[in-house]
């Protein structure tokens, strides 16, 4: 081999050990055969160094380069061309990362470079080209084999590259000679004692995703102790034992669980025995940090203090640091003070200092936007976020300068693996189009995340940890914190404040960590005490402005301290209790037994435990003045009377009944009287910008609740601004949704028109589905909106930050891994709505029959039946709820208010001149409830089952005796279509005669309408086709009613509502289905569809067959006409 001569300069060499002695015999073998050298083994045994220092033997230039997915064929190709040209060599990192497409390009490359080798030629044809050959050129490949992300070599690749195996280095050898090259003395004795340390540590500690006891973890500590010996100017045995003991546990400490840092301590004390070193002096660091968080207005805290000197002592060592932990562990707040510390530490060094962080989730964007991409229309490299924060950071620090990449989201291999060469001693982040950025000493790449779960050795190795603990932290610092920031007319009474919340904090959560189960979301503890705070918060400052105290002229001098715990028992009221899954408020009716109504015994013991709860905690302290209300109603049905006017916030009852009826009188959604209360209490915390999460079973009115806060909107300074999250919805979607209602501020800001404020309000938060890696990137731009305050615009590269956006949320109890993520949550006040009371449900249904049938000309008889439709509906519905329950063959078996509601809804369509007594509203309740339980079922047991609740209801409540066989074998029905001449609006809704007639009436009918149809197949009408067809016209009469046909093909699906539409006069509208039809081509026409609904104001049936929807993305905006009205990306 030739001594390729190149300038290495003062560089560390690699400690030659037995393994790195024979990969050097192997690799020279390979390169003697004109063949690539492929290290393989686990993380941390020295591939890509042992490559590295192989080069510098050879006096050769070694690029290392980390491979990607991004990687495709011609930057390869541009890649070999220059190795081969230039004589240097190159290690591709993570050679197994990068698709097998492209692979087997690679393998056709690197073969006709060994061919020209092996030919000894000067110049040869390499991708259509000559280009010259250097023959000293070499290309080598490292792998972590099984690791996540990896794939199998092509087996034409696989002969190109002489395999070497790197298992285990000699740990012992190399922690010896890295020892004495820093000057300690006892360096054998010392190497043994680590290596048996990390080796007793890996197996009594708990096994832990972020535990690394690798050589790289090693390696950390010598080179922490390394840095610490050059401090001191002599030095002794005693000394170097000193430094040593203070590096491992500097090193190790900072990751450990709280149960495993006294069993590594333990550990240390068997190796290193009666020896106690002083500790070490932070005093400067840590002055500088209990002056930041005092700046902060946060309360010091032993531990955080602890983490943020081992956070320092960390980026020290590593370039790399996790911080991790379970939502709450203050990871974002430790890494804040700290910055701010170590600005006013070194700020005295360079009085312009400044320490800079860049902060983005990584889950937000796509990878492309993350690291780069190249156009497909310009074929010109378009830089992304990391790549241009980096460059940034280059241009603009100074020397005692930091600069932190803050990587605040989930870590997966998907986006994380491409920073393994920033990670390493390599310090470099290798892009897609070749470009290789170096990073700067003074650069650290920091990550905030929960867990390591999705993370590979490979990452976890490179990386110091901080583990954060929750636990540890608690809710104290957070209160403390939070009361210093009342208002300064409050200072006798912060010690009574603080006093309750001692006196009731710890019973609560225990409450809640025992009924985990009655928790349709496990909330974080610290969320609980948030929402409290919150809650008080809003209300003292609502009495400070309206004089509550404070001023010369309080009005309740003698009282404060009484009405301070009375607030603050209907603040945890609704904070602890207000998470928990209870029945609302019972009052048994007579006429609906509780065998009918199935009550969950569980819940309804829910209230009256946690009734029990708050008497015991407040009533046996008589010092905070608070008498709870004698009776039997539930402490969640009282408010606290402050003598002061609450209609800013409070909304009336007329205006929630008026809000539930459409222009014509009829009833959308019950909304129940319990969405008082959680309107009242949603509005105080989003109105004064507090996020909130009302989740409960499907049909409990949270949808309802936000359209009667957006009656707010009405006065003109509210903007609501829906977004309807589904399975598909991606990142890009949600933000341009955000954005849609939001006008330009500043230069660098956006929000709703001045003067105004806007609830975003995300519609069904839990729905968007994970990605493999477990992550549900649109709620993780939502945590970088509420955690920064913006978003990223990833065209031009800048923040905009957003102003005067609240979000409020829904979400269905989780099911099917519809899981939301704990960091996200915590931001949240979360509410748990329970399902309506018997006696709310009959209040709502009678109200809104009762107003029907009096404001038309209904004879008495009728009018007197309204109770017993009501009652009957309800018996039929809760019937079917308990009976009918869902299975994997019949998962569309789950019953909500909005099918009692249907019910309802369906006998608003009586006709005063057709329903004349109690037998025919009897029979029309009975279709109703018909179409729309018995509908869904799918077998005969079922169907039987239901006809017998049916007879059994209609005989119990309107003392009519129909037999279920009756019901099943000649059931009731009802359409509008006896007279087809009349105009569909003046049509009257009756009861239909026999299946004969019918079946003629129809046959008549569609023969008159054939002779206007292009095709027309004869058709028989049998006795199914005749009641799907009575089905599909009574759904098209109803405005705004939806129908959803399920069957195998060639059922007569299309035909039935292509039918009933024209039955019902209504127009069909079918896609026009052409080759290469794409979303843009399916939202053009949507748009006329909405113009022919609209502007030409034609009833208008949209078909959508399985044929029609070629892409999943059509689904997300049916989805969002379904549910909002509207898709604001389509204009």
């Amino acid at each position: 081999f030739t001594y390729g001569c190149e300038y290495i300069g003062c560089a560390s060499r690699l400690v030659i050990t037995p393994l790195t002695d024979r990969c050097f015999l192997t690799l020279t073998g390979a390169l003697n055969l004109h063949l690539g050298g492929s290290p393989a083994g686990p993380a941390g045994t020295g591939k890509s160094e042992t490559v590295k220092d192989l080069a510098k033997i050879m006096g050769k230039q070694c690029v290392v380069f980390n491979c990607s997915e991004g990687i495709d064929f011609k930057m390869t190709g541009q890649f070999f061309s220059g190795l081969s040209q230039s004589g240097a060599w190159c290690c591709f990192d993570e050679f197994n990362r990068i698709d097998v497409e492209v692979l087997s390009v690679i393998a056709s490359q690197v073969h006709s470079i060994k061919a020209a080798m092996d030919a000894q030629v000067i110049r040869f044809m390499f991708e259509g080209r000559e280009i010259k050959l250097n023959a000293s050129c070499a290309y080598f490949i490292t792998m972590n084999p099984g690791y996540l992300g990896r794939v199998e070599l092509p087996d034409n690749l696989k002969s190109l590259f002489r395999p070497v195996a790197m298992m285990v280095p000699d740990y012992a050898l190399i922690t010896e000679i890295i020892l004495f090259s820093e000057g300690f003395q006892e360096a054998k004795l010392f190497s043994r004692k680590i290596v048996n340390l990390y080796d007793l540590a890996s197996k009594q500690l708990s096994q832990q995703d972020h535990y690394d006891f690798g050589m790289r973890a090693i390696k950390s500590v010598l080179v922490m102790a390394g840095q610490k010996k050059q401090s001191y100017i002599s030095s002794s045995d005693a000394q170097d034992r000193n430094i040593l003991i203070h590096s491992l546990r500097n090193a190790n400490l900072p990751r450990f669980l709280a149960e495993d840092a006294p069993l590594f301590n333990n550990i240390m004390s068997d190796l290193f025995p009666g020896i106690s070193p002083p500790k070490m002096d932070n005093s400067a660091l840590e002055v500088a940090i209990e002056q930041a968080t005092t700046e902060l207005g946060l309360e010091l805290w032993t531990d955080q203090l602890q983490k943020a000197v081992q956070l320092k002592e960390q980026l020290a060592v590593r370039h790399g640091v996790m911080l991790v932990g379970p939502s709450g562990g203050g990871k974002t707040t430790v890494r804040t003070v700290l910055q701010r510390a170590l600005t006013s530490l070194y700020s005295s060094l360079a009085p312009k200092h400044t320490d800079e962080s860049f902060s983005i989730n990584p889950k937000c964007v796509s990878l492309g936007e993350l690291y780069g991409y190249t156009d497909p229309n310009t074929l010109e490299w378009v830089d992304g976020m990391l790549a241009y924060c980096i460059i940034a950071f280059l241009s603009d620090s100074g020397e005692f300068e930091w600069r932190w990449v803050v990587l605040d989201g989930p870590v997966d291999t998907a986006w994380v693996e491409n920073l393994n060469t920033t990670l390493d001693d390599t310090k470099t982040l290798c892009l897609a189009n070749g470009e290789r950025i170096n990073m700067p000493d003074n650069m650290r790449i920091m990550f905030e995340v929960d867990t390591l779960t999705q993370a590979s050795p490979a990452t976890i190795s490179r990386c110091a940890m901080v583990y954060m603990d929750p636990v540890k932290l608690g809710w104290k610092p957070y209160v403390k914190s939070w009361i210093k920031r009342l208002p300064k007319d409050l200072p006798q009474s912060r010690d009574h404040l603080w006093d309750l919340f001692e006196l009731s904090i710890e019973t609560g959560l225990q409450l809640l960590e025992k009924r985990l189960k009655l928790q349709h979301i496990p909330v974080p503890q610290l969320s609980v005490v948030q929402t409290l705070c919150r809650i008080l918060q809003v209300l003292i400052g609502f009495m400070n402005k309206n004089g509550g105290f404070g001023n010369p002229d309080m009005l309740y001098p003698d009282r404060l301290t009484f009405i301070l715990g009375r607030l603050f028992v209907f603040a945890f009221t609704w904070s602890v209790g207000g998470v928990l899954n209870r029945e609302d408020d019972q009052e048994e009716d007579t006429l609906i037994s509780s065998t009918v109504i199935g009550r969950d015994e569980t819940l309804i013991n829910m209230s009256y435990d946690f009734d029990q709860l708050v008497h015991d905690i407040f009533e046996k302290d008589t010092g905070i003045g608070v008498t709870f209300p004698s009776g039997s109603r539930s402490i969640f049905s009282y408010f606290v009377d402050l003598q002061v006017l609450w209609s800013i916030v409070m909304y009336r009852a007329e205006s929630i009944l008026s809000k539930s009826l459409n222009s014509q009188g009829c009833l959308i959604t019950p909304i129940p009287f319990q969405i008082i209360r959680y309107s009242f209490l949603s509005a105080l915390l989003l109105l004064n910008k507090f996020p909130v999460l009302l989740t409960g079973d499907s049909g409990v009115g949270k949808t309802a609740l936000i359209q009667v806060l957006a009656t707010k909107a009405q006065s003109g300074d509210l903007v609501i601004n829906t977004i309807q999250f589904s399975a598909l919805t991606q990142p890009s979607q949600c933000q341009a949704q955000m954005m849609n209602k939001l006008v330009k501020r500043s230069r660098d800001s956006v929000g709703p028109p001045r003067g105004k404020k806007c609830i975003a309000f995300v519609n069904d938060l839990n729905m968007p589905s994970s990605d493999k890696h477990g992550s549900q990137p649109p709620l993780e731009l939502l945590r970088q909106f509420i955690d920064l305050g913006g978003f990223y615009d990833v065209k031009k590269l800048t923040w905009k930050g957003v102003v005067d956006v609240t979000l409020a949320a829904t979400a269905a109890p989780p099911g099917g891994g519809r899981e939301i993520s704990s960091r996200l949550l915590k931001h949240f006040s979360v509410f748990a709505m329970p399902q309506p009371s018997t006696k709310s449900l009959q209040h709502i249904y009678k109200v809104q029959l009762g107003h029907f049938f009096e404001n038309r000309d209904f004879m008495p008889e009728v009018k007197e039946s309204c109770p017993q439709v009501v009652n009957a509906g309800i018996a039929v519905y809760y019937k079917m709820c308990n009976a009918m329950l869902p299975t994997p063959d019949k998962s569309h078996y789950t019953f909500n208010l909005r099918d009692l509601s249907d019910v309802i809804k369906g006998v608003l369509q009586a006709d005063e001149s057709v329903i004349v007594s109690r037998e025919t509203i009897a029979h029309l309740f009975a279709h109703e409830a018909t179409r729309v339980f018995h509908d869904r079922l799918t077998d005969a047991t079922d169907r039987s089952t239901f006809h017998q609740f049916l007879s059994d209801d209609l005989h119990n409540y309107f003392k009519i005796t129909i037999p279920a066989e009756t019901l099943q074998n000649a059931p009731i029905i009802f359409g509008d279509f006896l007279d087809m001449n009349a105009p569909s609006a003046s049509r009257m809704y009756r009861q239909l005669p026999s299946h004969n007639m019918l079946s003629t009436l129809l046959e008549e009918y569609y023969m008159r309408i054939s002779s206007s149809l292009s095709s027309s197949p004869p058709l028989i009408f049998f006795e199914a086709a005749i009641d799907h067809v009575v089905r599909a016209a009574r759904v098209f009469r109803q405005p705004g009613a939806h129908l959803l046909l399920v069957g195998i093909d060639g059922t007569g699906k299309v035909t039935t509502c292509k039918l009933a539409a024209r039955i019902a006069g209504c127009q069909v509208y079918s896609l026009s289905i052409v080759r290469g039809y794409s979303l843009v081509d399916f939202r053009d026409e949507l748009k006329k569809v909405f113009r022919i609904c609209g502007v030409s104001n034609k009833p208008t049936v949209l078909l959508l067959t399985d044929a029609d929807l070629v892409s999943e993305a059509f689904l997300e905006d049916i989805n969002c006409i379904l549910n909002t009205g509207s898709w604001v990306l389509w204009f």
